[in-house]
């Protein structure tokens, strides 16, 4: 295979394989051959160099991995961002509904702790406002989620003299093991409650009656 690649003007050719260490470890292998001729014997001569993969390739799993739970909660949240908590630092990667106000570039530069203040002071209702900072300040997330796999926290924001009901639901990104960063989902959750309210209601006339 190797001398008709050469033959067909083909000088390099990689291979892709598993295998395992000496320890018994199944590595991920791309084996690249670089073909040439011996000008005295007119051998085809190959050499291989091959490249540790395994590494690259889990990266890409967990990239990939992320990436899913990104898009599944873009479909059910007005705001997602992906937040390196120990650093502060925040990609957005859907904003809708009143979270436009974050769009502008300016207000994308602010740190963490900075947005969550700024939001808060904007938004929430004066009686949600402390719990909320406090709710996603980086250390009260780190504790919540050593005890669960998701913490999510209830508030309700006032626009245009209507309160709306929301929630922001927290999920650590455990393909990360070097920072403690995690996915921050916020929606508006007015038709829940108002359902809730509604089975509330309901219940009540059916125990008076």
């Amino acid at each position: 295979y190797m001398i008709s690649c050469y033959n067909k003007g083909q000088y390099i050719v990689e291979v892709f394989c598993s295998s395992k260490t000496v320890n018994g470890n199944v590595t991920e292998n791309k084996q690249t051959y670089y073909l040439s001729k011996d000008d005295v014997t007119n051998d085809i001569i190959g050499m291989c160099v091959v490249h540790d993969l395994t590494e690259q390739r889990q990266k890409e799993r967990d990239s990939y991995r992320k990436n899913l739970l990104i898009q599944k909660l873009c479909d059910k949240y007005d705001g997602v961002s992906y937040v390196r908590l120990d650093e502060g630092i925040i990609i957005d990667y859907q904003l809708d509904s009143i979270f436009e106000y974050w769009k502008d570039e300016r207000k994308q530069q602010l740190r963490y702790l900075e947005r969550v203040k700024q939001f808060a002071d904007k938004f929430i209702i004066e009686e949600d406002r402390e719990k909320f900072k406090k709710g996603m300040h980086p250390e009260v997330i780190k504790e919540k989620l050593k005890e669960s796999s998701f913490y999510h926290l209830d508030y309700r924001i006032e626009e245009d003299g209507e309160i709306h009901y929301f929630s922001a639901r927290v999920v650590q990104d455990d393909t990360n093991t070097k920072e403690f960063c995690v996915i921050i989902g916020l929606r508006n959750v007015d038709e829940m409650v108002r359902q809730h309210k509604i089975l509330e209601e309901t219940l009540r006339y059916a125990e008076h009656a």
